[in-house]
């Protein structure tokens, strides 16, 4: 086989794959992007607290590694008001509406982590991949989604999309408390 015949057949082969590529897939690639988002968030977070606080980052990052992501909002307000003579009274106000936004994207977070994928199509649309949180004290949560029922744990590639610019946003917001317009990541 000739160098010009088998490059046709290998760019016919990657031609295929992207046409494989579904719902599925970009459901994948939403929630990686929100992964990355989530993480820099709490990173931010940590920053946050290091920057108005004599403690060694050591010491902050030990006690902060070691917690979940409602624990680490928890944390970063007992912190916070731990060291609120050390923030402008207008930091203090965007800390105090951050402690609020953060507990707010908690239950979103927790159903994207924690969830499952699936493709489903319901009526009036096409086939759609879904993130689909695990519901507290409902074990028929799956059985619901798929007679069509969609609930806040229940997420589209758009929704996700969504989750990972309020974590970039809220990101930014801790960034101006920080001082830091645009972070190096």
């Amino acid at each position: 086989m000739s160098s010009r015949k088998r490059k046709a057949a290998r760019q016919r082969k990657w031609a295929r794959r992207r046409l494989k590529s579904g719902p599925t897939d970009r459901l994948n690639l939403a929630l990686g992007e929100f992964m990355t988002a989530l993480g820099r968030l709490e990173f931010t977070m940590l920053m946050v607290i290091s920057l108005h606080s004599e403690a060694p980052i050591e010491h902050l990052y030990d006690e902060y590694a070691k917690l979940s992501f409602g624990k680490k909002i928890e944390w970063l307000e007992l912190w916070g008001r731990h060291e609120k003579e050390n923030f402008s009274p207008e930091n203090w106000k965007a800390m105090e509406e951050l402690f609020n936004e953060l507990k707010a994207l908690l239950p979103k977070r927790n159903s994207l982590v924690h969830g499952e994928t699936y493709e489903e199509m319901f009526p009036g649309e096409g086939k759609r991949a879904y993130r689909v949180g695990v519901e507290k004290d409902n074990l028929d949560y799956l059985e619901e989604f798929s007679r069509g029922k969609k609930k806040g744990t229940i997420f589209n590639v758009e929704q996700i999309q969504a989750a990972t610019r309020e974590c970039k946003r809220l990101r930014a917001k801790l960034n101006r408390i920080r001082g830091v317009e645009r972070p190096l990541w």
